[in-house]
């Protein structure tokens, strides 16, 4: 289940589609429009009600077993407890991004950076309380959400879904005659940025 590609502010991917296995089926939900002046970019936020209600609407009709969430968009996380509370369903949470961490301005009070990290810190324990599985693309991103909620590990199970690991997206590459383009055999010298680019603070 996802936002139908017109309410995104991005240019969407269309070979991504090919990542996703043959016959699976795809709900699409609408969103509300990016406003001018543009006050809520994060197209989760901008869809969170009707992708609650269109949940809301496949747990009523179909036998559904698990809610599986991936964040960012951050809030979304919200959508796995408020169906957990109204039809007892489990559900867990894919970290494919920290939700709580430093952002570079979070220390300027009242600034966006710093209203973000403030709103984060409220609703991540809530959103996670109920959880039965949190996941994240490798073990530093979701273990500092057990240790701010230390209560999850005697009812949560965790584990690490590092990028890569299903084969048959290599396959996906092969079928699509995509070739590596950065490590050519020339005299060129390449520059390759690969993950978060965050300011780190060492201690």
């Amino acid at each position: 289940m996802t936002v139908d590609d017109r309410y995104y502010e991005e240019k969407p991917d269309p070979e991504l589609l090919a990542l996703i296995p043959d016959g699976q089926r795809i709900e699409k939900v609408s969103a509300l429009p990016v406003s001018k002046p543009r006050i809520i970019g994060d197209v989760g936020l901008r869809g969170f009600f009707q992708l609650l209600y269109r949940a809301s609407k496949l747990i009523k009709q179909e036998k559904i077993d698990f809610v599986y969430i991936f964040i960012p968009s951050f809030y979304l996380a919200l959508i796995g407890k408020v169906l957990s509370m109204r039809f007892g369903i489990r559900y867990g949470v894919d970290y494919i991004d920290p939700w709580v961490h430093y952002f570079p301005g979070s220390e300027k009070k009242f600034s966006r950076h710093w209203f973000s990290t403030v709103v984060a810190k409220i609703l991540e324990p809530w959103a996670v309380s109920e959880a039965s599985l949190i996941t994240g693309v490798s073990e530093s991103y979701y273990n500092p959400v057990l240790k701010r909620n230390p209560h999850l590990t005697s009812i949560v199970k965790t584990f690490a879904l590092p990028y890569g690991w299903d084969k048959s997206e290599r396959d996906v590459l092969t079928r699509l005659n995509k070739h590596g383009y950065l490590y050519r055999n020339d005299t060129k010298i390449r520059l390759v940025y690969a993950g978060a680019f965050l300011p780190n603070r060492w201690n």
